[in-house]
C-alpha cells in the first residue's frame, strides 16, 4: 500500500556565488536527510522551465512551505526588470507576501558590522528621506547607494572599512530589511558548513513542532474563508441594496446611507507593516461621513442628493477647474476612482464618474496631511477605502442603471 505523506518543501535560497555552492550541496543532503523535500535551481528541482526561469524560481517559492536564505558577501545581479532589488532578493519577497516560514541566515562577520556600522546610520536616512518626501521608500537599496556615497567624502574612515569587507552594496539593505521584515534573522559563520546544517535543523525542528498539518493548508482554508466571507458580504449587499427601490424608483437617502455602511473606517500602513509584530497605522481613514451626487445638465452639474452633509455645494460648473466633481466629470474615467483631498477640511473626497452622474465619498483623516503626501499615497488610500469592492461596484451599477437616462 502506498502512503501519501505530506512533507515539507523547503526552497534554498541565496546569490549564485561559487563560494556558497558546497554549502547549498551539504544543507540540501542533510534536509533531504531528515525528510524533508528540498527545491534548488541548479539541481534542476524547477521542473519544465519557461522563458523566464526567474519567474520560474518565484513560482516555486510560493509553491514551497519554507523559505532558507542565505546571505553572505556577494548580492548577484540586479533584475532588469528593477535595479533595486536582486532575483534572491525577489525570492525572499515573494515568500513574505505568500505566508511562507522565512528564515534567514547571515554571515556572523556581515551582520555584526552591518549592526555595528550600518544600521543606525541608515536608519537616519531612511528617516530623512521619509520627512523630505512624505513617505516611506519603495526600495532600501537606493538609500544605502547614497548613504555609501556620502561616506566617501564625509567619513573616510569609515569608507576604507567598509570598502575593506568586500561585500556588495545591495547586501547592505538586503541585511537591513530581512532584519526589519522578518521575525528573526539569523548570523552563523557560513564556512562552518557542518554545524551550520545541524543549526538549521535546529531551527526547523522548533518551528514546524509548533505547527500542524493545518498549516501546510492553513493559506487554502485561509482563502476558502475569505471567499465564503465575501460572497456572504456580496449576497447582504445585494438584498440591502434592491430594498432601496421603491415603486421603480431609486430611493437616494436608502441608497446613500446603505452605501456608507459598506465604507467603513480604515488604517493605511507602512509598506513593511505586514512583517511587524506590532504595526501601526500611518494613518486612521474615517467611515464614509457623506455623499453627494450630481448630475450633467448643460454646462452645469447640479446636485441631485447628499447624505450626511449639511451644507452640500448645489451646482459646480463643468468647466470649473477647482471642482473636484467637474475635475471627475471632465477625466472621462469611468472605470477607476479618483482622490482629492482638502487640507484645510482634512477631508478626501473618492469621486467616481457613471454616466452623466458623479457621485462624490467623503471620509475623514485622523491627521493633517499635505496634498502631496495625500497623493503619494493615492493608491493605497483607495485600496483601503474599496476594502468591499463588490458591494461597491455593485451599488455603482445600480445608480448607473437607474439614474442615467
Amino acid at each position: 500500500m502506498q502512503l501519501n505523506i505530506d512533507v515539507t518543501k523547503i526552497f534554498i535560497s541565496s546569490s549564485s556565488q561559487q563560494t556558497l555552492q558546497p554549502l547549498r550541496d551539504r544543507i540540501k543532503a542533510a534536509l533531504e536527510n531528515a525528510g524533508h523535500e528540498t527545491v534548488m535551481y541548479e539541481y534542476g528541482d524547477m521542473g519544465l522551465y519557461t522563458d523566464d526561469p526567474n519567474q520560474d524560481c518565484l513560482t516555486k517559492v510560493k509553491d514551497a512551505d519554507v523559505l532558507v536564505l542565505f546571505i553572505s558577501n556577494k548580492a548577484g545581479s540586479l533584475s532588469r526588470s528593477n535595479p533595486n532589488i536582486t532575483i534572491t532578493y525577489a525570492e525572499f519577497m515573494t515568500a513574505l507576501k505568500n505566508d511562507k516560514i522565512v528564515i534567514p541566515i547571515v554571515e556572523t562577520q556581515i551582520f555584526n558590522f552591518y549592526k555595528e556600522h550600518i544600521k543606525d546610520e541608515l536608519d537616519r536616512a531612511i528617516n530623512k528621506y521619509e520627512e523630505e518626501h512624505d513617505r516611506e521608500p519603495r526600495f532600501t537599496f537606493p538609500i544605502v547607494k547614497d548613504l555609501l556615497e556620502e561616506h566617501k567624502e564625509k567619513d573616510t574612515v569609515l569608507h576604507k572599512r567598509i570598502t575593506e569587507m568586500d561585500v556588495d552594496e545591495f547586501i547592505w539593505a538586503f541585511i537591513h530589511d530581512c532584519f526589519k521584515m522578518t521575525r528573526w534573522t539569523y548570523d552563523y559563520h557560513i564556512a562552518d558548513t557542518p554545524d551550520l546544517c545541524t543549526f538549521l535543523l535546529q531551527v526547523l525542528s522548533q518551528v514546524l513542532r509548533k505547527s500542524t498539518k493545518f498549516y501546510l493548508h492553513e493559506k487554502e482554508i485561509t482563502q476558502n474563508l475569505l471567499l465564503y466571507d465575501e460572497l456572504t458580504v456580496y449576497q447582504d449587499s445585494v438584498t440591502n441594496f434592491m430594498k432601496c427601490i421603491k415603486n421603480a424608483q431609486l430611493n437616494l437617502p436608502l441608497y446613500f446611507k446603505t452605501l456608507s455602511e459598506y465604507l467603513p473606517g480604515q488604517s493605511i500602513y507602512d509598506p513593511y507593516s505586514d512583517y511587524a509584530e506590532h504595526p501601526v497605522p500611518v494613518v486612521n481613514i474615517s467611515e464614509c461621513k457623506a455623499i453627494t451626487l450630481y448630475k450633467k445638465n448643460g454646462d452645469i452639474l447640479s446636485l441631485v442628493d447628499s447624505y450626511g452633509s449639511k451644507t452640500p455645494t448645489q451646482l459646480f460648473n463643468i468647466t470649473d477647474d477647482d471642482s473636484f466633481v467637474a475635475q471627475t466629470y471632465n477625466k472621462d474615467m469611468e472605470h477607476q476612482e479618483h482622490i482629492f483631498y482638502s487640507e484645510e477640511k482634512q477631508m478626501i473626497y473618492m469621486t467616481k464618474k457613471v454616466g452623466e452622474l458623479v457621485l462624490s465619498c467623503h471620509f475623514q483623516l485622523s491627521q493633517v496631511w499635505s496634498s502631496r503626501r495625500v497623493n503619494s499615497y493615492e493608491s493605497e488610500i483607495v485600496s483601503a477605502i474599496m476594502d468591499k469592492r463588490q458591494p461597491f461596484d455593485f451599488a455603482i451599477d445600480l445608480l448607473g442603471g437607474m439614474l442615467n437616462e
